[in-house]
């Protein structure tokens, strides 16, 4: 992501800091950690953002993990 993509142009705000609202981090649904294996889907509200890429200039991927370490990451 270079300093003169499409995307790099729409976060770059001359110094004003607004903020992005990211949606499923206050609430997410992801699978449980079970240490049996089953996969169990819950809700968690320990989501933290760990990483954001950009695809084709088009798309936002965010990975989160969570802080509590009751859920797997999730994108």
């Amino acid at each position: 992501m270079g300093t003169t993509s499409p995307f790099y142009k729409l976060l770059d705000t001359g110094g004003n800091r607004p903020t992005y609202v990211i949606p499923g981090l206050a609430r997410a649904r992801a699978l449980l950690l079970n240490p049996k294996g089953n996969q169990v889907l819950g809700e968690a509200t320990d989501m933290d953002p760990q990483g954001l890429a950009s695809i084709e200039d088009k798309y936002i991927d965010i990975s989160a993990y969570s802080k509590t370490k009751t859920y797997n990451s999730i994108i």
